[in-house]
């Protein structure tokens, strides 16, 4: 039998100590285990009921759902746009870009002299473009993976967002995170592995449409992953910046930046994809959709700053786990 040293001359078991306490008898040790689980149970308990009765815990909470229906919205008005053949995502995104610029940068010209906006160009300039790039592209992979998966796919896949964002919060924020949650990310990433695998070794009857539609779902999980690390990044750049400078500036300076970037590319990558649609018979429909989608992104890219100011990325990305829940009800 196995001892356990709880002092000098000590020599009682695991097992004693449980026999003497189911006999009335308890001992030293025995006490000094249980004091210290419930010890342990109670700060926790403190920790949780502290939380509940912060006001500042419900708001994040409050904003982080707001958040999570405002994507679910952007996502199925993305899946009703394939309907209509509708394939330029780069398009529907330039609607946000160029309301977020008119609305914002016109907002900092007026705000800020001359002399300020140069020095504000000169330090953080480049950041704002880097943060610009990587976000158009975000949206781009994330939208354009709707033509080949699924809606449900795509939101379950953009979880991926959470382990990619906490490893950069780590390394570029210096944020500390405790092995409970790094046992949570390999979780969301075994999920994720499962999920990828499910889609592609999904049965159908038409072996050829079994062949084009599993090639379709690798080139759409394999978009929606990359647009989820790139998201991820341009969270933690935003977190970054909106901690330092004002939330009008950093909207004013995306849109101007986002919406320049999007416009050649654009230029560049979907003047074919335009003419594809039938304007005539589906004008109506797509635009009004093209609009929704618009107003749903815009709300995402107003409330977000605020919610990260407040919080941080991780936390916002975890929050926003419920549109899945929604897209899931929604189909």
């Amino acid at each position: 039998m196995m001892k356990v040293d709880f002092g000098a001359g000590s020599g009682v078991s695991c097992i004693e100590c449980h026999a003497m306490a189911s006999l009335g008898y308890t001992s030293e040790p025995a006490r000094a285990v249980e004091s210290t689980h419930s010890g342990r149970f109670n700060t926790l308990h403190q920790t949780i009921q502290k939380a509940l009765r912060d006001r500042r815990t419900w708001k994040i909470i409050g904003i982080g759902q707001l958040l999570s229906v405002f994507i679910c919205g952007t996502g199925v008005t993305s899946q009703l746009l394939q309907t209509y053949k509708f394939t330029a995502p780069l398009t529907q995104l330039f609607l946000t870009y160029l309301v977020l610029g008119l609305v914002f940068t016109t907002s900092l010209v007026y705000s800020k002299s001359s002399h300020d906006l140069r020095a504000m160009l000169r330090q953080r300039g480049w950041k704002y473009l880097l943060l610009g790039a990587i976000d158009v592209q975000a949206n781009f992979a994330v939208v354009k993976a709707y033509q080949y998966t699924t809606l449900t796919s795509v939101q379950l896949l953009d979880g991926f967002s959470i382990p990619s964002v906490m490893f950069l919060s780590r390394f570029v924020l210096r944020s500390r995170f405790k092995w409970g949650h790094y046992l949570g990310v390999v979780i969301c990433v075994g999920g994720m592995a499962t999920l990828v695998v499910t889609d592609y070794f999904h049965n159908y009857r038409d072996k050829e449409q079994a062949s084009k539609s599993k090639h379709n779902q690798i080139i759409g999980d394999g978009l929606c992953l990359l647009g989820a690390f790139l998201y991820a990044t341009s969270n933690v750049c935003e977190e970054y910046l909106v901690k330092r400078v004002e939330i009008s500036e950093f909207l004013g300076m995306l849109g101007f930046i986002a919406s320049f970037i999007c416009g050649i590319q654009i230029l560049a990558l979907e003047r074919s994809e335009l003419s594809q649609v039938d304007w005539e018979q589906h004008g109506v429909h797509v635009g009004l959709l093209a609009v929704g989608f618009a107003l749903f992104q815009l709300m995402v890219y107003i409330v977000m700053p605020y919610a990260v100011r407040h919080s941080s990325a991780v936390t916002i990305n975890l929050s926003l786990l419920t549109s899945d829940l929604y897209s899931l009800l929604l189909g």
